[in-house]
């Protein structure tokens, strides 16, 4: 009745927070709040909020068909995490190259952001938040996993993300990493499962994709940091001092390789896509027949990414060098060829994302080569 009187003399926001807390207390309560909203509510100037953590849950009890508040929603919207440009808001007087590479491993949450320090380095940062004993996020996945899901085989959905972040894409690879007598069928719904609450990406080919293309990542980048690096650490981080020698010897020198795909190339494909206008950029991969000193054969090939139109047209491509060498113009020519492949009509621009920068060659040939060269900083544009 108080929101009630309130929002028949102003337009009146209401929030419920965290609202499958509210049910598990009173179970009755999505009912109530239906039958109220039916009777009195959608005749006041009134908006109401469901909020809460729970994916899984409002989407089989809010958002589900058997579900009482079903069919009452206007809008449906689901928070994503920041991406690189508003992460870096909480790195400040970090060089841009530290930026990136820890939103490769932190993510875009702000509840995980806000546990670094800038005023240490990336290496210390990583021991205090995630590695040593009792660090704030040593234990994450573990608690967002049934937080976030309602999943009853929890061992079953982390061994998936294991395997996803060990390098396993695909259904059949994650199926036999879990080893012989696993049910593909069952490892498919989970899978399913798992990209339905946003822990897991689908990922094809943006144009010629086959059904068989399909591969799967883990989408956030602090859980398949956690699950590359945290999960099988075992006894090795048992104490800060072992911790320490963990990140230093393991963690740090493969870090780069870790940021650069998907992280990096994720960042370089959204900004191609604020920068051209394109309906859509992702990934290609597929086969190209190459002509080799063996003769014409078929390589396997992948574009980091690829501009489409609202036609589906390819409108760009892209490639994303995470190295400490710069590109050249070998890397340019391999382009041209995957360009003329993909989209053989037309000649379209290549785009290229560089930590390391150009050689004088590239931009020497760039107006003429259709090239555009994008350093660092313009992917904060």
């Amino acid at each position: 009745e108080l929101i009630a009187d309130a929002a028949r003399s102003q337009r009146t926001l209401v929030v419920l927070d965290e609202f499958q807390y509210l049910v598990k207390q009173s179970p009755e309560l999505g009912s109530i709040l239906s039958r109220w909203w039916r009777e009195v509510g959608r005749d006041l100037d009134l908006v109401l909020v469901l909020a809460g953590s729970d994916v899984a849950f409002f989407a089989d009890e809010v958002l589900g068909a058997n579900a009482p508040l079903h069919g009452r929603k206007t809008a449906d919207h689901r928070l994503e995490p920041f991406d690189v440009r508003h992460a870096a808001l909480f790195l400040g007087g970090w060089s841009i190259e530290d930026q990136i590479r820890a939103y490769g491993l932190w993510g875009g949450t702000p509840y995980y952001l806000d546990f670094i320090d800038p005023g240490q380095s990336i290496e210390q940062n990583l021991v205090t938040t995630v590695f040593q004993p009792g660090a704030p996020l040593a234990n994450e996945a573990e608690y967002l996993i049934p937080m976030v899901s309602r999943l009853r085989d929890v061992a079953m959905y982390g061994s998936i993300l294991r395997a996803v972040a060990s390098g396993k894409t695909t259904l059949s690879e994650v199926t036999n990493h879990l080893g012989p007598g696993v049910d593909s069928a069952g490892v498919s719904r989970s899978v399913d499962r798992l990209e339905s609450i946003g822990l897991v990406r689908r990922v094809r080919p943006i144009v010629k994709a086959r059904a068989r293309d399909t591969r799967f990542e883990i989408a956030d980048p602090f859980l398949r940091f956690w699950y590359a690096f945290v999960a099988t650490a075992g006894a090795r981080t048992a104490t800060t001092e072992s911790a320490e020698r963990y990140v230093r010897r393991q963690v740090m020198p493969r870090l780069d390789e870790f940021v650069w795909a998907p992280t990096f190339e994720h960042v370089c494909q959204r900004h191609l896509q604020r920068f051209s206008d394109a309906a859509a950029v992702g990934h290609w991969w597929g086969p190209v027949h190459e002509t080799l000193s063996t003769g014409v054969r078929s390589v396997q090939r992948e574009v980091d990414g690829v501009a489409i139109d609202d036609d589906g047209e390819v409108t760009a491509v892209a490639t994303c060098k995470w190295t400490s060498s710069p590109v050249g113009l070998d890397e340019i020519r391999l382009m041209r060829r995957l360009a003329s492949h993909i989209q053989p009509e037309r000649s379209v621009p290549i785009h290229v994302y560089s930590r390391s920068g150009v050689d004088p060659a590239v931009i020497a040939h760039a107006t003429r080569d259709q090239v555009v060269v994008h350093d660092l900083e313009r992917l904060f544009d």
